[in-house]
Order: structure tokens, then C-alpha cells, then sequence
């Protein structure tokens, strides 16, 4: 595969991950946004998963359903970051909830340590 193509290719995965975030945090199933943005189940899937090179109008489609712009479909180095912290979280949080009662001890006070000082 030609470096054109990986890069192609990377950005499609990447987009379609975006929009599936983004759907997930709109608690729509692909059916509902599908449904929503006209576009057919399996397409609105390979969308997704990045197998879809899509038109400008499916873009649009997408992004009214999800009632956000079509630039925020597209990678930028804060999005990556969110991206891994919630798998970060989502990770920590399976580690804690499967753990012993004093393991998840130690765990909550690593993590009080941890953000002790930030504000949110």
C-alpha cells in the first residue's frame, strides 16, 4: 500500500471512530443514526469502522444528526488525548471494580494523590 493510501486510510479510521464517539455520546444505536442521517445501517457501520470513504453530503448528513460540525469529525491532537483518557478511565475503573477490598483502597488513594490540585 502506497504511503498516500496508509495516510487515506488512517485518517478514515480515525474519522469514523470520531463519529462513533460522538454517536455513543449522544446515546443514539447505529440505527437511530442511521435512521437520523439517511444513510443505511451497514453504511453508517462501515463508516465507522473506517472501511467507507464517504461524500461530503454523508459527512453532512452525519454531523446535523449529531447536531455538531463536520470539522469536529476530524483528528486533532486534543480529541486523541480525550480518546485515551476515557480508555484510560474505562480501564482503571475494571481494574478497581475486579479488585479486592484492599486493593481498591490503595487505588482510590493513588488517584486522590493523583489529582489532588485540580480543579473540574
Amino acid at each position: 500500500m502506497s504511503r498516500k493510501r496508509e495516510v487515506a486510510s488512517e485518517l478514515l479510521k480515525q474519522v469514523g471512530s470520531r463519529i462513533k464517539t460522538l454517536r455513543l455520546q449522544k446515546g443514539f444505536s447505529q440505527e437511530e443514526l442511521a435512521y437520523r442521517s439517511g444513510l443505511h445501517v451497514t453504511t453508517l457501520s462501515e463508516v465507522e469502522s473506517g472501511k467507507s470513504n464517504m461524500t461530503l453530503i454523508t459527512c453532512e448528513n452525519i454531523a446535523n444528526a449529531l447536531e455538531t460540525s463536520i470539522s469536529g469529525f476530524f483528528p486533532e491532537e486534543s480529541i486523541k488525548e480525550d480518546e485515551e483518557l476515557s480508555r484510560i478511565i474505562a480501564r482503571m475503573q475494571k481494574v478497581c471494580l475486579e479488585s479486592n477490598t484492599k486493593d481498591k483502597a490503595r487505588y482510590l488513594n493513588l488517584l486522590k494523590t493523583l489529582t489532588d490540585g485540580f480543579e473540574g
